[in-house]
């Protein structure tokens, strides 16, 4: 008798034992693995095959590891490395979402409550019962080659293995990402009136700091009067974002001579979203009829560009 259909009912069994076995209680992740709370952890990692947690990284650079917790328990965790390698744990809360990001970004994993928000903790060790994050800082002056540090987790410990490139990443200077935010946000935050006060640009400053030290820049389209007082925060980069007063043709024209003024000799191109995303027709012909206008007004590369 053929052997094929005992070896087709094995395969079968073994692929439904697997499909049966629950998530891990614990898994760790790297940085791009964002799941809804509640949801099962994957059963298999990138970083960490259940014994040894896995690391890459390039001078400068900054990882981030995960640990996800799915069985509700509450555990004490920490991650340690070598001195060339600074490691931040932050406590994390989620946020819902309500309205997913359309198909123009990509597909989306729908409606839920997200983490999201990092909360820097005090000493080396993070308590979680969801989700344990830490910050990975590879020294831009450490050596290459293997590094090995551990993961503890409430009694349990795995070695951390950690291979450093040769390569060399500058974060603060040419970051390729924008990050938009808007000044009354911050403000909020802190109970700050939305006024250029020192004690809001300080605050905005910190932010700024941040980011960059994250490969990213922090910048708001404002109006020219606003521009001035946050000049500082535009160094390193290629194009800053800037918004024009499109109320009418008067008002464009005497925005983007500002502008033009305002960046003549910085080396650096502003660029303004006048109208976001057109959908309708009548969008997009008010949205030519604007790039038209900047354009007699002296607007265009290198000057002032217009997405």
């Amino acid at each position: 008798m053929s052997s094929l259909p005992w070896v087709s009912c094995l395969l079968s069994l073994a692929l439904a034992a697997a499909g049966c076995k629950p998530a891990p209680s614990v898994q760790v992740l790297g940085e791009s693995t964002r799941l809804a709370d509640g949801e099962a952890s994957p059963r298999q990692s990138a970083i960490f095959d259940g014994k040894v947690v896995r690391l890459r990284g390039a001078r400068g650079e900054t990882l981030g590891v995960s640990l996800r917790i799915s069985d509700g328990q509450t555990r004490r965790v920490r991650l340690q490395l070598p001195d060339a390698v600074r490691v931040t744990g932050f406590s994390v809360r989620s946020l819902d979402v309500k309205e997913p990001s359309t198909d123009m970004y990509g597909p989306s994993r729908g409606a839920g409550s997200y983490p999201d928000v990092l909360t820097p903790v005090a000493g080396a060790d993070v308590t979680a019962s969801r989700l344990a994050y830490f910050d990975v800082e590879i020294s831009d002056a450490a050596l290459p080659g293997h590094y090995q540090g551990e993961l503890h987790v409430s009694g349990r410990s795995f070695p951390v293995e950690l291979e450093v490139s040769a390569a060399r990443i500058t974060l603060g200077r040419e970051p390729l990402v924008w990050v938009f935010y808007l000044p009354r946000e911050i403000a909020r935050a802190h109970g700050l009136p939305d006024v250029d006060t020192p004690e809001l640009l300080a605050q905005e400053g910190r932010y700024h700091e941040l980011f960059r030290a994250h490969g990213a820049f922090l910048a708001a389209d404002l109006p020219p009067s606003r521009f001035e007082a946050r000049r500082p925060f535009m160094h390193d980069v290629a194009y800053w974002p800037v918004a024009v007063d499109t109320s009418s043709d008067a008002a464009i024209e005497h925005d983007v001579q500002r502008w033009l003024e305002l960046f003549r000799g910085t080396g650096i191109t502003p660029f303004a979203i006048p109208v976001d995303e057109p959908q309708s027709a009548d969008a997009r012909r008010h949205a030519r009829h604007i790039a038209e206008v900047i354009r007699r007004a002296g607007g265009g590369r290198p000057g002032l560009c217009v997405r």
